[in-house]
């Protein structure tokens, strides 16, 4: 049985005789295409599996994100930052990439302070990220991953278990990019962690 599809046959001028052979390979490699992770063609359908349906969908990794058009989604498998095959979304108009499955260092590694970082999608779109940081006054925190659209808001929290005398919030609305975080008083500057929320 071959599975091999062989293109412009049978030819207007072809004998079906001495095409056959080739119509039959295209007929079998249609079937065993259809096939893979599709329910069968033939035989008995279960009424949980009716033809035409999946049972399962596989994705082959891809080098790099896809484009797509002003009516396109790319959903797809790729490589992540750890060399771990992931699922991404790429959006409209080849616009934003988010990854879906993970979650994903944003430093690269995933462990404890200071390089700890992250971030993860939730169904429906928003995404999380967080870190660690040194505050004091008035600290600018640069996202190294920017949220694609917007971040909603950020939490922080002092990471030192000896610094009950001080506090620490966020400083006006976040960025894209960035927020500001205050430490009150603001020495000695602490370790703080932080999660953010966005799109």
């Amino acid at each position: 049985m071959s599975s091999f599809f062989t293109v412009n046959i049978p030819l207007g001028t072809d004998l079906i005789s001495s095409s056959q052979p080739l119509i039959e390979g295209n007929f079998n490699a249609l079937y065993a295409w259809s096939s893979v992770d599709h329910t069968v063609l033939n035989g008995t359908v279960l009424p949980s599996q009716p033809q035409g349906t999946h049972q399962a969908i596989r994705f082959e990794q891809q080098a790099g994100d896809p484009v797509t058009s002003a009516s396109q989604l790319g959903f797809y498998n790729k490589l992540d930052v750890n060399n771990i095959n992931q699922l991404w979304l790429r959006l409209i108009s080849s616009g934003a990439v988010l990854q879906v499955t993970g979650p994903v260092s944003i430093l690269g590694v995933l462990g404890p302070p200071p390089t700890y970082g992250g971030q993860t999608m939730i169904l429906g779109g928003i995404i999380v990220k967080w870190g660690n940081a040194v505050v004091a006054s008035a600290t600018t925190i640069t996202f190294p991953v920017p949220f694609p659209n917007a971040c909603f808001g950020v939490v922080v929290s002092i990471n030192n278990t000896g610094a009950a005398t001080q506090t620490v919030n966020t400083d006006g609305f976040p960025a894209k990019d960035k927020f500001v975080a205050r430490l009150n008083p603001a020495s000695p500057p602490l370790n703080c962690f932080w999660i953010a929320l966005g799109n």
